[in-house]
């Protein structure tokens, strides 16, 4: 994309996302509560997250496809048609009290995405989209969404592929997400139990909250450099910080 396409796209996007909230807004009845709830490194400091589910429809491929690293991160494409997933997507936050539920539509959420990240880069609130008192940028500080994609592979088992999403673009019928992982080191050390009192998020060093069921058959991955995933057995998990 051009710089010129770049800044049209932009400018563009401020009207889209004001239609896009209203028309989440209407679609659920004023919106929805999603997030999940975690403890940073101050007992006090409660700080929820939103959280976006989706699950394969089984009709089309996704493709993830390691793209080359900087040293620290290995940075990756995740193209995801949008027959390859529902209509619907689940939200929810997880409160002291118990699970609260509810549903946002797919093709709205992602076009959200996509006009935000033009707008504001990879600091985008993705929560901003159902969340009236979610700014459109992290205020404090940048702050990368996290995607995690779930893959069932043909032998039973399931593979956690861990990352932060630097882009989202909308091509036609499919969405591409640039994301990246620390390209070294293993993956279980970067993840922290939500529950569990820890630093503050940063950019930098990022961690992670998705951890394999241990009753099952999953573990976390990681894509070798160069390799590509294609797979209509899926799950992606988008999760973030919310205001």
């Amino acid at each position: 994309m051009s710089e010129q396409e770049a800044a049209g796209k932009a400018n563009r996007a401020l009207p889209l996302i004001a239609a896009l909230v209203l028309g989440i807004a209407l679609g659920i009845g004023g919106g929805v509560g999603i997030g999940f709830g975690v403890w940073a490194n101050d007992e006090n400091d409660f700080k929820p997250l939103a959280w976006y589910t989706l699950i394969s429809t089984g009709a089309e491929n996704i493709s993830m496809s390691a793209t080359g690293t900087n040293g620290t991160f290995l940075q990756a494409e995740l193209v995801v048609p949008l027959d390859s997933v529902p209509s619907l997507m689940m939200t929810r936050i997880e409160m002291p009290s118990g699970m609260l539920y509810s549903t946002d539509v797919t093709a709205a959420v992602l076009d959200y995405m996509d006009a935000c990240y033009a707008l504001e880069g990879p600091s985008c609130n993705v929560d901003s989209a159902a969340n009236p008192y979610a700014g459109l940028t992290y205020r404090d500080s940048m702050k990368l969404t996290a995607l995690s994609v779930l893959v069932r592979e043909p032998n039973g088992t399931t593979d956690i592929y861990p990352y932060h999403i630097t882009s989202v673009t909308k091509e036609s019928a499919q969405y591409v997400f640039s994301v990246r992982v620390h390209a070294s080191g293993q993956l279980s050390e970067r993840l922290i139990s939500p529950y569990m009192q820890h630093e503050d998020f940063t950019s930098e060093d990022p961690h992670f909250h998705m951890a394999p069921r241990p009753d099952t058959d999953t573990d976390l991955a990681r894509l070798a450099p160069g390799q590509t995933v294609q797979t209509t057995q899926f799950g992606v998990e988008i999760f973030c910080l919310s205001f």
